[in-house]
């Protein structure tokens, strides 16, 4: 489960070709203020729109796990949760 990180000032259109990717890389693009562009590699295409909680391909159990500041990746799903869990509490204690 690789993944390809890049920066620029703008957004892509996909992933450069030629790659050495395989199912269940990811592909992350940060540009602009924060934002940020995930594509799946699935079979011999890049699949674009990927976004937290998106099932991982070739493993049942794991969920992609996105949140600021943290480079997108897969994780267990149980362990997404208590992430998610985390991230609520810490929240609701700051404001």
């Amino acid at each position: 489960m690789g993944r390809f990180i890049t920066t620029h000032h703008l957004p892509l259109q996909q992933p450069p070709p030629r790659l050495h990717a395989v199912d269940g890389d990811l592909y992350i693009h940060h540009y602009g203020n924060k934002k940020v562009q995930i594509w799946l590699k699935e079979g011999d295409q890049w699949v674009g729109d990927i976004s937290d909680g998106h099932h991982h391909p070739l493993l049942q159990d794991y969920r992609l796990f996105v949140a600021d500041d943290i480079e997108p990746t897969w994780v267990m799903k149980k362990t997404r949760s208590t992430y998610k869990g985390r991230i609520r509490g810490h929240q609701k204690s700051v404001n």
